[in-house]
């Protein structure tokens, strides 16, 4: 049983590397808004949780099938993929061989003690950084001032609070917490923390952690997206300033910062940064959607 799911795991996890290696090329186009790139990773996401999709042609997995001997497994009115080809049964999932069937017995217990770990350290993570702000002190409503951190972040899950460090300017701390709002309005902090989760389910896939990384670079470049919405150029400059001022390449906390990620490839985001056209908003709403279905989709049997 444990083998199968690892199995069907191994699947989703390099259907999934595919999905992400091709949405790491499209966030590079410049010109596409960046909270529909950032969207556009829940489709990955959907990869590494599932193993069933809706079957179609057009898909990059249909491409991959065309090009390679990629097997395609029906179930229900979708279908499944299957890179492995190491079993030649499906229900129950039998194993060609039985040095496959032992293989997969000890890489499915390695796996499930692997995630167990990975998640325990990420709830430490957690535990101490909550634990290291105790001692924050209130400023107004959710925001607190602390000097264990280096930039302002948002701490916390099911009551998430903005942590700012003692001595920021006025300017630079209200682009902060411009900043740190779009990130609580949107939930950041809860996408975050279930793609950390996730990321612990796939604990042995090193591409999933890189695409880890460039998911939450494309939360923040969504985030600043947010901040600028309807301001001039000269403000934007200042809030590029305000970013620059504040860069944290490595914070002491393990949680979303104001002056965390990319910096560089975010201030060069927020400088060229211009406002959509209704008619440039529906195109790109319907680029976002194919794109969207060809990362989704699998194959028809």
């Amino acid at each position: 049983m444990l083998s199968g799911i690892f199995y069907w795991l191994l699947n989703m996890s390099l259907a999934a590397s595919a999905a992400g290696l091709v949405l790491l090329l499209v966030r590079r186009v410049p010109g596409i808004p960046r909270f529909a790139v950032y969207t556009l990773w829940a489709f990955v996401g959907l990869r590494l949780v599932t193993p069933v999709s809706v079957a179609s042609p057009i898909s990059l997995m249909g491409l991959l099938a065309r090009l390679t001997n990629l097997t395609v497994v029906p179930f229900g009115q979708g279908s499944m993929t299957n890179a492995i080809e190491a079993v030649n049964a499906y229900s129950p999932l039998h194993f060609r061989t039985t040095a496959l069937a032992q293989v997969f017995s000890v890489a499915s217990a390695v796996w499930v003690a692997g995630a167990v770990l990975t998640w325990g350290v990420l709830a430490g993570l957690y535990v101490a950084a909550s634990r290291q702000l105790r001692d924050a002190e209130r400023v107004e409503g959710n925001v607190w001032r602390s000097g264990r951190v280096d930039t302002p972040c948002v701490v916390g899950l099911l009551h998430p609070r903005i942590v700012v460090p003692p001595g920021m300017a006025d300017d630079a701390l209200a682009w902060a917490l411009r900043h740190e709002r779009v990130h609580l309005r949107r939930r950041d902090n809860a996408t975050r923390a279930v793609a950390l989760a996730v990321c612990g389910l796939h604990w042995f896939n090193p591409l999933v952690w890189l695409l880890l990384k460039a998911f939450l670079s494309d939360m923040e470049a969504a985030c600043d997206a947010g901040v600028l919405k309807g301001l001039g150029a000269s403000e934007r400059r200042d809030y590029a300033r305000a970013l620059l001022d504040h860069a944290a390449p490595r914070t002491r906390l393990p949680v979303p910062a104001f002056g965390g990620g990319t910096v560089r490839r975010r201030i060069e985001l927020l400088l060229a940064y211009r406002p959509y056209a209704w008619v440039a908003l529906l195109g790109f709403a319907a680029l976002w959607a194919a794109i969207a279905f060809a990362l989704l989709a699998n194959p028809p049997v």
